[in-house]
């Protein structure tokens, strides 16, 4: 989780109140994919933030991010919530990131959530992927 704050220090010069929140953002991602979210290149050309963004702009089913071990566990509009509030957590400028509060209010669907704008550092992630995901930003 080191990186999560270093790559928040790198960014905005300093750590924020909200970088937790960005943490929690990777987290999530890692709870919904079974896989660790420190390896950009893992060699499966499938680093998870990248592909949740992607992947259901593409007309791809999000249920198809899960771990597998959840197969038939899940229910597709929770795990969209949960997918569109990690990528809220992401923003680059902390203002644009929810609090924890919202957070869980998003979670427990008591607030609704909307797509997400493409933060920069997915934007460079996924460009960094670009060529393996055929995608245009």
């Amino acid at each position: 989780m080191k990186w999560f704050l270093v790559y928040d220090f790198t960014l905005n010069g300093s750590l924020e109140s909200k970088a937790d929140i960005f943490s929690y953002g990777m987290l999530l991602f890692e709870i919904i994919s079974g896989k660790r979210n420190c390896d950009i290149n893992d060699g499966t050309n499938d680093y998870f933030p990248c592909l949740t963004m992607v992947h259901p702009r593409n007309g791809g089913d999000v249920l198809s991010l899960l771990d597998y071990r959840l197969e038939g566990k899940a229910n597709k509009e929770e795990l969209t919530r949960i997918c569109r509030v990690a990528c809220w957590c992401l923003q680059d400028d902390e203002n644009e990131r929810p609090s924890m509060g919202h957070v869980i209010l998003i979670l427990e669907g008591v607030l609704q959530v909307t797509i997400p704008p493409i933060s920069r550092f997915l934007e460079r992630i996924a460009g960094y992927k670009e060529d393996d995901h055929e995608v245009s930003m």
